[in-house]
């Protein structure tokens, strides 16, 4: 005859095993999760300071465009303002090559082109 013990405490080994591996599957995949949105997080962020600084960079290329060939004295001289590179008035002429475009204008408003407002 076998005596079947009803009073038993605590848990066997294999139902720790078994909580251990569930417990373990769970944490994988919350560690997964984590992962994954970390790095779609990080890749927005890239994502969105390249977009701050080309809007940054168009902001700055509006904002000189609109001051091209300001000219506060009206003196109508060619100094200011966009130049053919085969146009040379004087020294401080804008220059207009195949990979870049340079033009002037007043910024500081005294009527005389500095070296600064190329």
């Amino acid at each position: 005859m076998t005596r079947v013990c009803n009073n038993q405490k605590g848990i066997s080994l294999l139902e720790l095993l078994i909580a251990i591996t569930i417990s373990s599957i769970v944490a994988l995949a919350i560690f997964k999760i984590f992962n994954t949105q970390n790095k779609l997080f990080a890749g927005e962020q890239k994502v969105m300071s390249m977009q701050s600084n080309a809007r940054k960079a168009m902001n700055e290329i509006a904002r000189r465009m609109r001051f091209v060939g300001y000219d506060p004295t009206e003196a109508g001289t060619s100094t200011f303002g966009l130049t053919n590179s085969s146009f040379s008035a004087s020294s401080s002429a804008s220059i207009v090559n195949n990979d870049s475009i340079y033009f002037t204008a007043d910024s500081d408003e005294d009527g005389v082109l500095d070296a600064n407002e190329t």
